[in-house]
């Protein structure tokens, strides 16, 4: 694994939102134009996670507002918005994560 401002290490497989869960909160959401109270629970426990949580590109979606397909895109761009890692060698089954204290602070450098 690469490391990018140290602070890449494993989550043993835990994540916060899955595909189906993301794809059970853009219906929703869709729907009804709010956050449920499931869903705003899901936003707190990232929000409360350490620097050193690697996101998945479904909580990333979710955290950021993008859709699957715009994070996706950026990876294969010449200018890469969201850092991320990829686990093992650089082929396209590869585990892809984002690391949460990268994330915040290019978050925080937009506001």
């Amino acid at each position: 694994m690469r490391w990018i401002e140290n602070v890449a290490i494993k989550n043993d497989g835990r994540c916060h939102l899955d595909k189906a869960l993301y794809l059970q909160f853009q219906d929703n959401y869709k729907k009804t134009r709010k956050f449920s109270p499931k869903f705003q629970a899901i936003k707190k426990q990232l929000e409360n996670e350490t620097d050193f949580y690697q996101l998945n590109e479904y909580e990333l979606a979710f955290l950021t507002g993008e859709t699957i397909n715009s994070i996706r895109d950026n990876r294969r761009s010449l200018y890469v918005r969201w850092p991320y890692l990829k686990d093992g060698d650089s082929t396209s089954k590869t585990k892809v994560t984002y690391p949460l204290k990268a994330i915040r602070n290019k978050l925080e450098s937009v506001h």
